[in-house]
């Protein structure tokens, strides 16, 4: 009997034993489980908080979405015959206030989203052609602004110089300093004032005009399309050595080009100024000669009309003598 009962007092304390094992076990993993959930929880935030970045794919072939924001860039503001820089300064800071709007907006809810998605999609688009909005994406791509486009000197300056191509005076203005060793090479072109006068515009204007040649050629000669530009990968570029010698070795090829244009329109401003100044000469000496002639009979005539002079002469004469000769059959009958 004493024998049984120590078998069941070591069978219940093993029993015992074994549930305060399982109930430390349990215990250990609820409490692990609790302690992962914050784990997850911040490795979610910093996911959050720095997300991948993505580029905007843009199909050019498909027809414009109907839904558009509040910028519209449907008018065209290049028909302006002068440079007029505050006419294009104008229409990037209303284009910079708007997409500033819409960027703090964006995370608000779908409405706002679709709103900044669309703005952005319309400044893409437009900028194929419309050269205020190259300008206002060589603005976002020089420092990184707004998140569909990264910092990327490269892509600054190709829209930059696009624009400026395409008659943006606000883009020619921000290149001013970097096209002065061009427009220094060609202003040694002497007598230049024969093209201010004959185009009637200021010195301001033609050295904007020159700035805008020395674009057109840059962009000749670096191919600068803007369907290769909006194709380009997105990827962080800083200016450095290599990319700046590559532009200003365009630049300096753009700058002969246009110095050349300018002389040989100069020599033929003053050949045509020249023949305009002999023409003139000789239709003032046959004005003169015509006026002459009028005045005084040709030599041809004069014997014509001294011919005539006797005639008339000897008309006159002719009665005068048959008037005052004596009738003798009068003098007879009055004789007494």
């Amino acid at each position: 009997m004493e024998e049984k009962k120590k078998e069941t007092k070591a069978s219940k304390t093993k029993n015992s034993t074994k549930q305060e094992v399982k109930a430390s076990k349990s215990s250990a993993s609820k409490s692990s489980t609790k302690a992962s959930k914050p784990s997850s929880k911040v490795s979610s935030s910093k996911q959050k908080e720095a997300p991948a970045p993505q580029k905007r794919e843009i199909d050019f072939s498909a027809a414009p979405r109907v839904k558009r924001a509040r910028i519209n860039l449907s008018e065209n503001f290049n028909d302006s015959g002068i440079f007029d820089v505050y006419l294009y300064r104008e229409l990037f800071m209303e284009l910079r206030k708007q997409m500033d709007e819409l960027y703090a907006k964006r995370n608000r809810g779908t409405k706002e989203s679709n709103e900044y998605d669309d703005a952005v999609y319309n400044i893409t688009s437009n900028a194929i052609s419309d050269p205020g909005a190259q300008d206002f994406l060589g603005f976002c791509y020089k420092k990184g602004f707004y998140d569909f486009c990264v910092m990327n000197y490269e892509k600054y300056m190709k829209w930059t110089i696009l624009a400026a191509a395409n008659g943006n005076a606000f883009s020619i203005s921000k290149l001013q300093v970097f096209l002065t060793t061009a427009i220094d090479h060609i202003m040694q072109v002497e007598d230049q004032k024969v093209i201010v006068d004959f185009l009637d515009i200021s010195g301001d204007n033609y050295m904007m005009l020159l700035s805008k040649m020395v674009c057109e050629n840059i962009v000749k000669i670096m191919n600068i399309t803007s369907e290769q530009l909006i194709k380009l990968p997105e990827k962080f570029l800083e200016q450095n050595e290599e990319i700046q010698k590559e532009f200003d070795n365009a630049k300096l090829k753009a700058a002969e080009i246009v110095k050349e244009e300018i002389q040989k329109s100069v020599t033929e401003l003053n050949n045509a100024v020249k023949q305009e100044i002999e023409q003139e000469n000789i239709n003032s000496k046959i004005s003169q000669e015509k006026t002459i002639g009028e005045t005084e009979p040709a030599p041809e005539n004069l014997e014509e009309a001294s011919e005539n002079q006797i005639e008339e002469q000897e008309q006159k004469e002719e009665p005068s003598e048959s008037k005052f000769k004596r009738n003798l059959k009068i003098r007879k009958k009055f004789r007494y």
